[in-house]
């Protein structure tokens, strides 16, 4: 019997034992392996949701407070009919506007009724009083509720029917020796608002927030949101109950969310009935805002294991432990002979250039190992061989090339020769900083001129005589002046317009030997094209003076731009302004798409910032995603140049927060195009040549920067400053 039979017959064996043992428990452990996973699923999504939607409403509740604690305000709830107070206070009120997300805020004053309001579009910038509230307007009383609530900042969902717009709206209390003089805030659009949040489609699971009295504040559905809740009575309000109809439900589900207001417990967790079918409700409570997050888990979503039965499960574990098996006996055993037989064979066909490897362990391994030393050591003698070959042949080709070369230039020098001899009558001389020389028409067409006054009028710079026009007079000189200027009989010099025969116009190395020929002075030329040695230094600099990637200045010019600025403002008496800008959210899009589509990115923040400076002005790379930008020569008043820096920052930070479309390149698929959001915080600082080394203005503006960022990001921030300019 062989081997492999004796194995599969053991673990058959094996099997029957296993599938009697294990057989009756594998229900029940499916049961419990599906309740603990659905468990722990819940939680984790119910923590996803709640700060899937807490987090947004957090960041405008803390703009709006900080927009309440400014005295101007307060001054404006206070002295409304001050017309220079009223006016600050509107200033503070558009200053914040670009810093909430909707970009528009609400301010309304106890005092007068009076309710000022400006939106995204900055619509009412000379009109912020809207309307005036009253008691007795129904669609006022939200306000009045608020005031009598004398919360510090609440969250109310609700229509404005004087700006016919509907949002969720963050109302912040503005209070004088604890009394509500104001209410101010911002509002999120409701549509989108609910799209972010609770509209996040995930299959099997339903998202919703109610307030403490179950009444429904956020749903998919808009039509089953209770607006406005604060002024209704709580026998009126829509709450959750349209949504669970058991009563039992109700009850417990109210149970839960006083254990989790008055504990530390993150989440609770109970089975309910949802159109009549079971599913798990996770619930959190927002301490912030005074809501639940509720989210429904259909019960199919939360099996791990479903449907699956242990027995054909067991017959595949098996199958394959025998398949295993079989495979494992193949390479150790069979495969390695089978691989050390082919190698020989090649061997013995001449293929030398084969690499056996080393097979199997023991005595298959012993035998593999000395027929690789017998393939290297016959590989090693014929590569030997063949490489003293190779360099013979080319040496040969070498040799070969130096000599048709030669043979190229002697009868290009013999050619020129000629027709300079030939042709002396039609020779004009011509002048060049390293001499004289004697040229016919035909080697004035070479450099594109039919006459040396066309080609001195093209070239009046390379060579027109350093005291006179070029004309006859150079044409007069006598010989021997020819054979003074040319010192040792040759000069070697760059002509960076030579013209060839076709047209081309090439930089070209020129060999000038000067010689007597039958009583004639005449010249032999060797020219040279060396447009790839040109081509060859331009990219050197490049790559000393350039980042590769966005073609932008890099660390280096950009210091010696600076010193330039620098010795441009002393000379002047001119500000400057160093812009230091660090790309918000870039790591996100490198850690899911990669690095090719960041680098997308960069070119593209790259472009975007070249189209907003001038020519004048330097953009550069300082690695990674961080960028500097130098404005020079800005005004010689200090002030006049911190605005015109702060608008172009302005300028930077508002198309640099525009969506990039980047296209992800996938093989094997279709590409796709990738929208991102990406903002930036830009740390400015403006100076003169006489108040810094370089080294402190960097260190300045890259302070700032980071202010900015700790400033909430997408943001500018100056240095010597105290408030943000944006």
């Amino acid at each position: 019997m062989k081997l492999k039979t004796k194995f599969f017959i053991l673990m058959a064996g094996v099997f029957c034992v296993f599938t009697v043992t294990v057989g009756w428990y594998s229900r029940h452990l499916l049961t419990q392996i599906n309740e603990q996973w659905g468990g722990r699923y819940a939680e984790k999504q119910v923590l996803f949701d709640k700060h899937r939607t807490l987090l947004p409403l957090l960041r405008e509740i803390a703009v709006a407070r900080q927009m309440a604690a400014e005295p101007a305000l307060l001054e404006m709830a206070l002295h409304e009919d001050d017309a220079a107070i009223r006016k600050r206070g509107l200033e503070t009120l558009e200053r914040y506007r670009l810093k909430f997300e909707d970009h528009s805020y609400f301010a309304a004053m106890v005092k007068s009724g009076h309710y000022y309001y400006n939106d995204a579009d900055n619509k009412y910038i000379r009109q912020q009083l809207r309307y005036t509230l009253s008691p007795r307007s129904a669609d006022d009383r939200w306000f009045y509720a608020t005031v009598a609530s004398q919360l510090d900042y609440q969250i109310n969902v609700d229509p404005d029917v004087h700006l016919g717009n509907t949002k969720v709206w963050i109302n912040v209390s503005l209070k004088h020796n604890d009394e509500v003089v104001g209410i101010i805030g911002t509002g999120l659009d409701i549509t989108q608002f609910i799209k972010e949040s609770v509209a996040f489609e995930q299959p099997g699971i339903l998202n919703l927030f109610v307030d403490r009295d179950l009444a429904v504040q956020l749903y998919r559905d808009p039509n089953l949101i209770d607006y406005a809740s604060i002024t209704k009575a709580v026998e009126k309000r829509r709450k959750v109950d349209a949504l669970l109809t058991d009563p039992a439900d109700i009850e417990n589900l109210r149970a839960a969310m006083r254990r989790l207001a008055s504990s530390t417990t993150q989440v609770a967790t109970l089975w309910v009935t949802f159109e009549g079918k079971k599913h798990l409700l996770g619930i959190a409570y927002l301490p912030e805002i005074g809501w639940f997050d509720l989210t429904l888990i259909d019960s199919n979503s939360l099996m791990l294991l479903n449907d699956i039965h242990i027995a054909p499960l067991l017959i595949l574990i098996f199958l394959a432990a025998l398949f295993a098996v079989g495979v494992m006996l193949h390479r150790l055993v069979l495969k390695p002979i089978y691989k050390l037989g082919k190698s020989v064979e090649q061997v013995e066909q001449g293929n030398y250039e084969i690499d056996p490897p080393q097979l199997g362990s023991g005595e298959i391994a012993h035998l593999s190992a000395q027929f690789r030393a017998m393939v290297a050591v016959v590989r090693n003698t014929k590569r030997e061989l063949e490489e003293k070959v190779v360099q013979r042949t080319e040496q040969l080709s070498q040799e070969l090339a130096e000599r048709k070369r030669a043979e190229d230039e002697l009868r290009s020098s013999e050619t020129l020769l000629r027709t300079l001899y030939d042709t002396t009558s039609d020779a004009v001389m011509l002048l060049t900083d390293h001499g004289f020389f004697n040229c016919n028409k035909a080697t004035l067409k070479m450099f594109g001129c039919a006459t040396e006054a066309e080609f001195c009028t093209k070239h009046p710079g390379d060579l027109s005589p350093p005291t006179q026009p070029c004309g006859g007079s150079s044409m007069q000189l006598a010989n021997q002046n020819i054979a003074t200027a040319m010192k040792n009989g040759s000069i070697r010099f760059e002509w960076m317009h030579m013209r060839a025969d076709n047209g081309k116009v090439f930089p070209a190395e020129v060999l000038l030997n000067a010689m007597n020929l039958n009583g004639k002075l005449v010249l032999q030329a060797v020219v040279r094209d060396i447009s790839e040695r040109k081509k060859s230094e331009e990219q050197i600099r490049n790559f000393a003076f350039y980042d590769d990637l966005t073609c932008l200045p890099n660390r280096r010019m950009l210091y010696d731009r600076l010193a330039q600025t620098m010795a441009a403002s002393k000379r002047h008496g001119c500000f400057a302004a160093l812009m230091v800008l660090d790309l918000d959210h870039f790591k996100p899009l490198n850690d899911k798409y990669g690095h090719a589509v960041g680098d997308l990115l960069l070119i593209e923040v790259a472009h975007r910032l070249r189209s907003c400076v001038r020519e004048m002005d330097t953009v550069a790379r300082f690695g990674g995603d961080e960028f500097v930008v130098m404005l020079s020569e800005l005004e010689r008043d200090q002030d006049a140049s911190t605005a015109q820096a702060g608008i172009i920052a302005e300028k930077i930070r508002t198309i640099l927060a525009e969506p990039y479309l980047l296209m992800v390149r996938r093989e094997g698929a279709a590409d796709v195009v990738v929208e991102h959001h990406c903002s930036s915080s830009i740390g400015v600082v403006v100076f003169a040549s006489h108040e810094a080394k370089q080294d402190d203005i960097f260190e300045w503006a890259d302070a700032a920067m980071y202010q900015a960022k700790a400033g909430g990001r997408n943001q500018i921030h100056f240095h010597g400053m105290s408030v943000d300019c944006c």
